[in-house]
């Protein structure tokens, strides 16, 4: 099992796409409210500049563990509403769902954190 730094601790993060947009920038997920699909939205390159009021795009990362892939389990809720937590719909979009067990293997490879 890898060590525990290869998988992100618990905490407050703005969560990016590997993708950029067509001018460059880096796209981070975005809480658009309850039963709403999650969205990307171009951040600034320097998220120490990024304001504070952009709190739809900051995400609580909690680890549970971890999962029989190699990975770790986490919840991913928005910072603007905890009662909820990304999830998947019945059309296969990752949208924003009242608290319930939906869950997220993240680990990292030489790329970053998938």
């Amino acid at each position: 099992m890898p060590e525990p730094e290869y998988y992100p601790i618990s905490g407050t993060y703005f969560i990016y796409n590997r993708v950029q947009n067509p001018g460059g920038q880096r796209l981070a997920l975005t809480f658009n409210g309850d039963h709403e699909s999650i969205t990307v939205t171009p951040v600034q390159a320097d998220k120490r500049t990024q304001q504070k009021s952009d709190s739809g795009i900051q995400w609580v990362v909690q680890r549970y563990g971890p999962d029989t892939s190699g990975g770790s389990v986490y919840e991913l809720k928005p910072v603007d509403n905890q009662a909820l937590e990304a999830g998947g719909s019945s059309n296969g979009t990752i949208i924003t769902l009242p608290v319930g067990g939906y869950v997220f293997s993240i680990y990292r490879d030489d790329t970053g954190y998938l």
